[in-house]
């Protein structure tokens, strides 16, 4: 009986190893899988970005082609265009603001339909700054149960031409930065 009572013994143990074994498989493979999942989020994140900078720059080549004429029969250089989106992460809300053609511009303006979602402190350190192109910047914006979507917002430039440019854009909360 004793050799009987130690195989036993020695059959539970080994038993026991084989748990701990998986348990810590387990936890590693947890492990891994969200560190998957955090880097599947941040690429997904890059992914829109990029293609919401490219969707602009298509629209922007696109009005390029179809170059229009001062009054004086000259053609309109391209210039800077600005472009924003409204965005959340994590319940804080924040405009981006991007200059999406060819050459640099500076901000002078930012206004919205509902003047309580951007923050005037954050849009006056933003005018008068250069914006290259591709470059983008943030400002807080408060996005709540009170906002109306899409929101208005008027994005106003200087190009390297020295005139002033504006644009009117109807903003929704997009899902990524």
């Amino acid at each position: 009986m004793g050799f009987l009572q130690q195989l036993s013994d020695n059959a539970a143990l080994l038993s026991a190893l084989i748990a701990l074994l998986a348990l810590v498989i387990s936890l590693i493979g947890l492990m891994q899988s969200r560190s998957a999942s955090k880097d599947s989020k941040t690429a997904r994140d890059k992914a829109s970005d990029a293609q919401w900078k490219m969707s602009e720059h298509l629209e922007a080549i696109a009005g390029s082609l179809r170059i229009p004429e001062r009054s004086s029969g000259s053609p309109v250089p391209m210039t800077g265009l600005l472009t924003g989106r409204l965005v959340e992460r994590s319940g804080i809300g924040m405009l981006v603001v991007a200059n999406i053609g060819p050459q640099t511009v500076r901000v002078e303006g930012i206004a919205a339909d509902q003047p309580y979602i951007l923050r005037r402190d954050q849009i006056e350190i933003l005018i008068g700054s250069e914006l290259l192109p591709g470059e983008h910047c943030t400002i807080p914006a408060n996005l709540g149960f009170g906002t109306s979507l899409p929101a208005r917002v008027t994005f106003k430039w200087i190009g390297p031409d020295g005139e002033l440019r504006e644009r009117i854009q109807a903003l929704s909360i997009s899902e990524t930065f």
